[in-house]
């Protein structure tokens, strides 16, 4: 080992600059590179301050819409059934109005059926007589109109 430069490590001259390789390997990329600067710095923290007022903004809207969905659908709800309640009324009125018209047209049929019914020659009075003719006679012209 003559002419050789004695090395203060206890590894051979090769191993140690191999191994000197290697520690450069090991380091992170990010060593290389230059740290950012104080307006950078300011700048990114403004963008994420500005990014989550973002997302909470987002946040809140999405809840408010939330509760207005569902505020419109508890509103909706009473209105659909009001709706339908105040429809079932109206077809009650008119179903009632309809039973009325007909109960009066059957006693109005059978006032007549009872006027027809009478036999006159049996009236003494010439007045009832009379009056129980021209009954009978507004009668049949009405069905004859018919």
């Amino acid at each position: 080992m003559t002419g050789s430069v004695p090395s203060k490590s206890p590894l051979p001259a090769n191993t140690a600059s191999s191994n000197t390789a290697g520690q450069s390997d090991l380091k992170p990329p990010s060593s290389h590179i230059c740290p950012i600067g104080i307006k950078t710095a300011k700048q990114a923290k403004r963008a994420n301050e500005l990014a989550k007022r973002k997302i909470d903004l987002l946040k809140k809207n999405s809840k408010e819409g939330v509760k207005q969905g569902q505020e419109m659908v508890r509103a909706t709800n009473p209105q659909h059934q009001m709706k339908s309640i105040q429809l079932a009324r109206a077809q009650t009125k008119k179903r009632r109005a309809q039973l009325k018209e007909h109960k009066l047209l059957s006693e109005r049929e059978e006032r007549e059926m009872k006027i027809m019914d009478k036999d006159l020659g049996s009236i003494t009075n010439d007045i009832s007589c009379e009056y129980n003719l021209k009954k009978k006679c507004r009668i049949l012209e009405a069905l004859k109109q018919q």
